[in-house]
Order: structure tokens, then C-alpha cells, then sequence
């Protein structure tokens, strides 16, 4: 076991703690759909009975790594690339160095927040140390170079989106089978060499989350290159209906439909486009021109009378 590794990692998250733990809005939400209550006085009075079920809950809630504290520590793990015992090493180091950190709200609101060293070492175990990113995914990410003019400041080759990508791969949970390994990086070479360029670098970047969460969806050994056709179309379908939905609505309104038996399943219309968007994206990435006529082979063109418009919308002639 390598100390100075286990030293370096438990002396960056002891510094986190001490930074203090930053909430989201979902986070505070949550907080105060629960407890009624995102007062200091009145969230302190519930952990200072933290055995009971309430005060656990609360600090279990707080006590959580956000998405920036993931992204600013991933190329240090990605480094030190820990093993599970070294993990523990960690979080037993870690526990020896702080016992104090502070939940700092959405409005700059503070919470002094006691920690026992077990806190510590849970909080440290959410950090996942020993769940590297796969060697083949995080030598693709390696291999980006740093953009060094003022036009690649949005390309996906920045240094802290490929932070932001370690970590996703790090926090997702998959369980590495060949497909998926296969599947990532056809992504990461098509969004590298721009075969999705389409979008900018946060779509992109949210098209390599998608991913994930596309993964995550299928069976380990499911191929899913092959399932995005299947996919794509359901999600047009969902689309589809949204947008029938919402004509229905603006024709009519809820109580009249309801007398009349029809009931509509709620589908939030830009989330579903939104999710397509990305589908489309990481089809371009990973199947390249092709995957256009995959994603768009049943889309609603509309309604036309005019001749020149409708050989428009249809790409033109020849």
C-alpha cells in the first residue's frame, strides 16, 4: 500500500470538507419538502438528534459530494488510480483530519455541520476512489489535446470537460462489459474528430451523459449501437404524441376533454425533445452520416401546398 498516495488523496478530500459542502437547488427542495424548513436554527435542532431517523436523514442528505467537487477532484484519482483497500485507507485517513464542514445553501446560507468518523469515511466512500474508468476510456480522454486558441475554447478537448467525463465514469455504475466499452469509444472518437459536431461542447457533453444513461438502460450485453434505431423512433413517437397533446390542449381545454373521456398521458414535451436531440447526437457520433437517416426516418414534416416547399423540406432534388 502506497502511503504518500493514501496521504495525498485524504489530504484533498479533508480540504474539501473544509471548503464546505455546497447544495443545489434540488438538494434544498428536497430539504425543505421534508423538514418544512431550510432555517439554520431549525435544520441544526434536527441533527442535534442525529440517532434519531429524521437527523440521519438530513445529514446523509447534506453530507454529499456535488458535481463541481466530483469534476475538481477526478484528475487527482484518475492519478492516484486507487485500489478498494487503498479507498479504505483513505477514508480512515481522512476521518483522522477533520471532523467539522458546513452546508452552504443555494443562498449563501451556512449550516456548521459536526462529523463522527464514520461521516468521514462514508462521505469519502460517495467518492468512489477505487471505481476507476475504464484504462481504454480514460486513454481516449488522455489523448485530447489541450485547445490552444481562441476557436477551440468550446471544443470537447478541454481539459475540464474530460475532467467532467472521468467523472461521470467514475459516479455511473455501469459494469464494464465489452458492448459498452465498444460503444463509449466509437463516442469519444466521433465526438472528438467532430462526426457529431453538431451542437456545441455542453451538447456534447450532455450527449456523453445521455450515453450513460442510455447504457444504463440496456442489458450489459445488449449491442447498443443496434438498439439506437428502436430507441430513436420510440422516442419520436413520444414526441409525436407530446406535441398531439399540446394541439388538443390549446383546442380544447382539460375539463372539456375529461367530459369527454380522453385522457392524456403527460409527456413534457422538451424534455422528450431535448433527450432525442442528444439521442441524434450520439448516433451521428458513433454510426456517422448514416445515422441520420436512422434518426429522422419517420419525422412529421408537416403540412404542405406549395410544390417547391415540400421538395425543401425533403432536402431538395438529386
Amino acid at each position: 500500500m502506497n502511503m504518500e498516495k493514501i496521504e495525498e488523496a485524504a489530504g484533498a478530500v479533508a480540504e474539501e470538507l473544509a471548503r464546505g459542502l455546497s447544495q443545489d437547488e434540488e438538494t434544498a427542495a428536497a430539504v425543505q419538502g421534508l423538514f418544512g424548513t431550510l432555517d439554520p436554527a431549525g435544520l441544526a435542532d434536527i441533527l442535534s438528534r442525529r440517532e434519531e431517523s429524521d437527523g440521519a436523514t438530513l445529514l446523509a442528505m447534506l453530507v454529499f459530494p456535488d458535481a463541481a467537487m466530483k469534476e475538481r477532484l477526478e484528475p487527482l484519482f484518475s492519478r492516484l488510480a486507487c485500489d478498494q483497500e487503498e479507498a479504505r485507507a483513505v477514508g480512515e485517513a481522512a476521518a483522522n483530519r477533520v471532523s467539522r464542514t458546513e452546508a452552504i445553501f443555494p443562498d449563501g446560507t451556512r449550516l456548521a455541520l459536526s462529523l463522527t468518523p464514520g461521516d468521514v469515511r462514508e462521505f469519502t466512500a460517495r467518492l468512489r476512489l477505487a471505481d476507476n474508468p475504464p484504462r481504454v476510456l480514460a486513454g481516449l480522454l488522455a489523448e485530447r489535446p489541450a485547445p490552444d486558441c481562441a476557436e477551440c475554447a468550446d471544443s470537447i478537448d478541454s481539459a475540464d470537460v474530460a475532467a467532467r467525463m472521468l467523472a461521470a465514469l467514475r459516479h455511473c455504475r455501469l459494469s464494464w462489459t465489452q458492448p459498452r466499452l465498444f460503444f463509449l469509444s466509437m463516442l469519444l472518437r466521433g465526438l472528438d474528430s467532430g462526426t457529431g459536431s453538431a451542437g456545441d461542447a455542453a451538447d456534447r457533453m450532455d450527449a456523453f451523459t445521455w450515453a450513460l444513461g442510455y447504457l444504463d438502460a440496456l442489458s450489459p450485453d445488449a449491442d447498443p449501437a443496434a438498439a439506437l434505431s428502436p430507441w430513436i423512433r420510440g422516442l419520436d413517437d413520444r414526441l409525436k404524441t407530446a406535441r398531439r397533446n399540446r394541439e388538443l390542449m390549446e383546442k380544447g381545454n382539460f375539463e372539456t376533454l375529461m367530459s369527454q373521456g380522453v385522457r392524456l398521458p403527460h409527456i413534457h414535451e422538451e424534455s422528450v425533445l431535448r433527450e432525442l436531440t442528444l439521442a441524434r447526437l450520439a448516433a451521428r457520433a458513433v454510426l456517422g452520416p448514416e445515422a441520420d437517416g436512422l434518426a429522422r426516418m419517420e419525422e412529421d414534416l408537416g403540412a404542405y401546398e406549395d410544390p417547391a416547399a415540400l421538395i425543401a423540406a425533403l432536402g431538395g432534388i438529386g
